[in-house]
């Protein structure tokens, strides 16, 4: 439709995205939806970028998810995985890895690196982390950008 989702420096779009399609749309790879009920919270969606993932036991894990396929990239692996409750999930692990596919991987996702997303139309729980604080260390490059530059997403 045309409408303006977000506006601001390219860093808050990526730490701080306002709805599940800025989430989505920023980032490479885009920031991971899961249903708020797999993860046990009253949010419709929460998002978090896949370099937060961690992997955990399974009998210890926030989600279990099974690998789709594996992608070398040099000095690390991008796993992608599948669950039936989220999309664009993943997990980068260090070095060259061999996952088979369909093996079940434990995951952590770290509540302060979570981005809650409430439901279309829905009220924001007070209770609930949605102003999302910098969640991000330091952008990848090591640069920061400048404040004055901001970029705006539309649909």
């Amino acid at each position: 439709d045309g409408a303006a989702q977000q506006q601001g420096a390219p860093e808050d779009l990526y730490t701080r995205p306002a709805t599940p399609f800025v989430a989505e749309f920023i980032g490479d790879p885009p920031m991971a939806l899961v249903e708020g009920a797999a993860l046990g919270q009253s949010a419709a969606q929460i998002g978090i970028r896949v370099e937060k993932i961690e992997r955990a036991h399974v009998d210890d894990a926030d989600l279990v998810a099974h690998v789709e396929a594996c992608e070398f990239l040099g000095g690390e692996t991008r796993v992608l995985l599948g669950h039936p409750r989220a999309r664009g999930l993943g997990l980068i692990l260090p070095g060259r890895r061999e996952l088979a596919e369909g093996t079940a991987l434990g995951l952590a996702l770290p509540d302060e690196h979570r981005v809650l997303f409430p439901a279309p139309g829905g009220q924001k729980d007070p209770q609930q982390n949605y102003g999302a604080t910098d969640r991000q260390t330091a952008p990848r490059d090591g640069r920061k950008a400048p404040s004055q530059q901001t970029e705006e997403v539309s649909r």
